[in-house]
This record gives C-alpha cells, structure tokens and sequence, in this order.
C-alpha cells in the first residue's frame, strides 16, 4: 500500500528542466515532502501541460531549447488563465542581470544552481503559502462584499418604511413623478377631511386643483421649482375645499426616489390645515393616533423620552428586542441610569443637536445592551412637546453587523495590500512598491520643486559569499543587510527597498546630495556592525556595501529615470575604485 495516498496534498507543482536527471531528483524530493509533482522536459510540453490543468506553482529552467524560460514565463502572463500562476525560475545563470529580468518578466522568485534542497523546499513552501493567503483573503473579501450588498437591499427597504412615519401626519397625498403631470396616486383620510375631497374624485388629477381659485401666489413658484429641481420644499398655500370654503395649507413636498437612489419615482405631499385652532387639533390628533400605530408596530428601534434627563417614557417592542430588557424594566428609568449610552459625552453631543435644530437624522452612536454588549446604530430623533415639556422621539437602526463586515473588509484589504508591496525575504519593499513610490515621488517634488535623493546599494562580493556559505546563509546577509539599511533611514518619507538580487534602492525625498551622502555612511556603519564574515572579501574580513548617490530637482525636461540611472553609474564607480565605499555622481 502508498503511504503518500494519505499524506496532506499541500499542492500542484509543475518541474520544467530539459535535463530528465534534474526531473527525477526534484520530483522525488518534492513528492516526498507531500506535492503533487508534474515533469515537462520542455517550454511547449509545459504549456501543454498547463492548459490540462493549471499548477499552484513551476519550477522552472531558464536554459532549454527552442522556447527557454523566459519565453514559457512571458506566454503564460500573457494569459489571464494563468497569469497568476507562482513561477520559481531555476538556472545556473546568477548574474543580477539574470536575475533581475526573471523577476521583471513576473517570476515570484530565483533559485541558482546547484539546487540546496533546503533551500528549495523552504521558498516552494514559502511560494504556497503566499498564494493560499492570497486566495484565502479573496474569497473572504468576495464573501463580505455580497453580504454588504444583501443587508444595504433590505436597508434599503426599512428606509422606504420610515420615510412613510416621518411623512404619517395630517393630510398625506402621493404623486406619480414617473407619469406626465404628476398625477395623484394615493390619498389618505385626512386629505379628504381637509379638502373634502373622497379619494376616487382626485386620483389620476394634478394637485393643482385644490388651489385654483388662488392662481398668483409666490409660494406656487416655489412648489414649482422644487419640482423641476427634485428638491423638498415647505410652502403655505391657500386653497380652496370642495364646499367652496377657504383655508391655509401647510404644505411639505418631498421627492421620493427609487430604490438605487438614482431615478425619482414619487412626491409625498403633507398637508396642514392652519386656519383655525379646532381644525388643527383634530388633524394632529389623527396624526397622533397614526403615530401610535407605526410607533407599536414599526420595525425599527423606537423610543420616546425626556430631552433633559433622558427619563424613557415609552418604547416599542423592537426597541425591547434590541436592547434586552422588558417594557416595565426600560419605562421611568433613564438613559443615564441604565447606562444605555456607552459614551456620556455622546449623549451630550446629540442632546446639544437637538437643543440647537430640533432635529437630525441618521447619526451613528454607540449603546449598551441589558447583557453589556456594544451595538452600533444609525439613530434619527426629533424634538417634541408633551405638556409643554421637551421630549425626543428617537428611531434607531441597528448597524453593528455591517460596522464588524466594513472592520473585517478594511483589514484583509490592508493585509493584501502589504502582501503585494513587501518583498518576501527582507521584508523591505520590493521592486513593483519602489517603482510606484518613486513616481508618486518625483511628480509631487516635481510640483514643489523640491530635491530627490536616491541611493543604489549593492552588498560587495555577494556572489562569492553565497557560493561559499551557501544560500541560506546568503538569504540570511540580505535580510540582516536590509534591516541595516532600514535602521539607517530616520523619515517615514524614505523608503527602503530590494531592487534586484542583492541590490537595494533607498528614496530620500526633499533631500540635497549630502543628505544622502549622509544617509549612506549611516547604512556603511550599521552594516560594519553586523560584523557578517566574508573571508573572500578583498576589501575587508567582514560584509561591506558600495553605494552611489545622485539627486535632482525634479522637471519636465528630464525623465525620472535618469536619476536612477546616474545612481546606478555611481554605484558602479564605487565598485570599481575598490568597493566598500560610497560615491557621490552628479546629473551634469
């Protein structure tokens, strides 16, 4: 019996090397680690093999005839099936040149042989897990956005309802913007007793009527222009009832749009009836009875209490629901007792609102529930007047869930920026957060006409060390070279990055040359005090860097690329003079 048919399948690895020696000892290495191991001998039978199925990851060998690696490599990141494909270049060719055009063409990484297994198997890991987090935090990210949008569909719908409670007073009338001259499509009681119209008299009628026997008034015009400019608008109009009688109308016209809150669909028009003291009464008590009824039968979180003391006079049974206690525990208590608010200085905030407007909507705070859990909701409130006290008529909607979902969302966005901006060995930058640092860079210095300084470091005789010591003590130098440098950079401006191989690049905005200059003898120093051996050094026993600085003030003359180049002239007059030394290059 196969052992490996119970081992974990930890992924789908594709060797590409025209060598079959080299095939048989890496799938071999790798099946027994738990991969999947697939062998193509060449670039066209690899292609081959990935269009039947698409690997986690490829090894793959630059030197092979007819199509080499790169070839294979820049095919495949053409395609957007597989373009995402993790590729591992391995050859004997180390140069940086080498090095650096694998990973300009999309290679995740670069093994140079001989191959050192341990090595090989950690960065194959490495690679893997990467693109398991990468997935993993896609699918989350997929998974938050369609709940966000399913629970906004039913706000969406809780909106429409409470837009009906705040509009439930007095005289309602609901138009048809859709249709030509805005017809009239819903009526309540108390339009009809107010105009003494019955419902089946004005539906499909402009509301233009009521008012006819009153043509010249200035309030029409603004009725008017709030309608072509599909805004709200508060008039008092005098108009005429069907008896023949006069009154004064308050009327609040308020456009409703459909659910994307794009395309206008309705006017609710209220109406008021000022004329007189007895009818106004009776249409607020219509109004109240109306008011009692969404009040106990909404649901969203309602309450009603004192604005001073914040003393509950009564609640609905959603308000119940949400907040954990019963009726009876919630009446004559206040807010402030039952440490209802989690912050008091909010509540002082929002009674300062009301105190001063009388009025606001949608505010976003923060309550306590009876079992001290932290909810978040939109709350809506509105001053009123019971026996001549102020009282708040507050209407809440729970966003806790949506609040977590927006945390949630923010992080693994952040997680996978970071992901695609840190070069995975130093933890440094990497080349592609270099380059788009750079051009942010230049174009603000540029409008500022400010100096930008670049350093081009390259640790001395890394070739021979590696060979020497081995990779993993090779990767080791880096990263402790890269912290080095890191150390050596004070601003939260400057950035530090790997440029290629073991090459790193150092962004110094709004700084002249001997700032940079500065900089670097920091980075010479920090990294003497590694005290990392290099016996095959000529310039010193122990690890050592040579550096070029350039800087400019950025124009429209020149290209941002002749200062990294001019950086990188100079890094290579420091080789060249004998290394472990920094040298200044001018833009002539």
């Amino acid at each position: 019996m196969d052992n490996n048919q119970f081992k974990e399948f930890l992924g789908d690895i594709l060797v590409v090397d025209d060598q079959p020696n080299n095939l048989r000892i890496l799938g071999k290495i790798l099946s027994k680690k738990g991969y999947h191991v697939r062998e193509a001998t060449n670039g066209e039978m690899a292609l081959i093999a990935i269009q039947s199925q698409v690997p986690d990851l490829i090894l793959l060998d630059i030197m092979m005839p007819e199509i080499d690696g790169y070839q294979v490599c820049q095919h495949l990141k053409a395609n957007p099936k597989t373009k995402d494909i993790s590729i591992i270049f391995l050859s004997a060719l180390n140069g940086s040149v080498d090095k650096v055009k694998g990973f300009s063409m999309g290679g995740v990484d670069y093994i140079t042989k001989p191959l050192q297994i341990e090595e090989l198997l950690a960065r194959v890991e490495n690679q893997l897990k990467i693109k398991n987090q990468k997935q993993k935090l896609k699918e989350e990210n997929t998974q938050l956005k369609q709940e966000i949008l399913e629970r906004q569909q039913t706000e969406d719908q809780l909106q429409l309802l409470h837009r009906a409670i705040d509009a439930c007073q007095n005289g309602i009338m609901i138009t048809d913007s859709t249709q030509t001259d805005n017809p009239i499509v819903y009526v309540n009681q108390g339009f009809e007793t107010l105009t003494g119209y019955s419902k089946a008299e004005v539906m499909g009628k402009n509301p233009r009527f009521l008012h006819k026997n009153h043509p010249n008034q200035t309030a029409l015009t603004e009725v008017s222009t709030a309608v072509q400019e599909q805004k709200k608008c508060n008039v008092i109009l005098q108009n005429t009832r069907k008896n023949s009688t006069r009154w004064w109308n308050q009327l609040s016209i308020s456009p409703v749009p459909d659910t994307t809150g794009k395309l206008l669909t309705h006017y609710i028009g209220v109406q008021t009836d000022i004329t007189q003291r007895q009818e106004m009464e009776l249409a607020l008590r219509l109004s109240e009875e109306k008011f009692v009824k969404a009040f106990s039968t909404s649901p969203a979180p309602m309450m009603i209490c004192t604005l001073r003391e914040g003393q509950l006079l009564d609640v609905n049974n959603s308000f119940c629901s949400l907040s954990g206690y019963k009726r009876e525990e919630l009446l004559s208590q206040s807010t402030i007792d039952l440490r209802i608010w989690v912050d008091s200085t909010e509540r002082d905030r929002i009674t300062k609102i009301l105190t001063l407007k009388g009025k606001f909507k949608n505010q976003e705070v923060n309550f306590r529930t009876k079992s001290g859990q932290i909810i978040t909701a939109l709350l809506s409130a509105e001053v009123i007047y019971i026996d001549r006290e102020a009282c708040v008529v507050g209407v809440g909607k729970d966003i806790t869930d949506r609040k977590q979902m927006e945390t949630a969302m923010s992080i693994a966005n952040q997680e996978l920026e970071r992901l695609a901006t840190i070069d995975s060995l130093t933890a440094v930058a990497n080349r592609r957060e270099f380059d788009r640092y750079f051009r942010q860079q230049w174009q603000m210095l540029k409008r500022e006409q400010l100096s930008l300084t670049i350093i081009m470091c390259d640790i001395d005789y890394f070739k021979s060390y590696n060979d020497t010591y081995g990779h993993q003590a090779g990767d080791y130098c880096l990263r402790q070279v890269a912290q080095a440098i890191k150390r050596s950079v004070k601003r939260p401006a400057d950035l530090v990055a790997r440029y290629g191989g073991e090459e790193f690049a150092i962004i110094l905005p709004n700084t002249i040359t001997e700032g940079g200059i500065h900089v670097a003898e920091r980075i010479q120093q920090q990294v003497r005090l590694l005290e990392i051996v290099h016996h095959l050094s000529d310039v010193s026993r122990y690890v050592t860097v040579s550096m070029g600085v350039a800087s400019i003030v950025p124009n429209k003359q020149l290209s941002r690329e002749i200062l990294i180049v001019t950086a990188d002239q100079g890094l290579y007059k420091a080789k060249k003079q004998g290394r472990n030394m920094i040298v200044r290059n001018d833009i002539l």
